[in-house]
């Protein structure tokens, strides 16, 4: 290999191997962000059937109340 070809090489090493680094990062918060999100659904999911049964608590309460 030539000198010039040599300097390319190792000229553009350093950048790929950022790159490819920053690809193994932004893969795994991927992944850790989808397991948050599905971990505040869930939660949400438990928020508004927590809500709607206190809800209809509350209309039932207020239906034998006004009778």
């Amino acid at each position: 290999m030539s000198d010039p070809v040599q300097v390319a090489i190792i000229a553009t090493a350093g950048p790929t191997l950022v790159s490819l680094a920053s690809l193994l990062v932004s893969y795994l918060n991927g992944r850790a962000i989808k397991k948050v999100h599905k971990s505040t659904n869930s939660r949400l999911d438990q928020l508004v059937e927590v809500t709607k049964r206190e809800a209809f608590a509350a209309g039932v309460k207020q239906e034998t109340d006004k009778k």
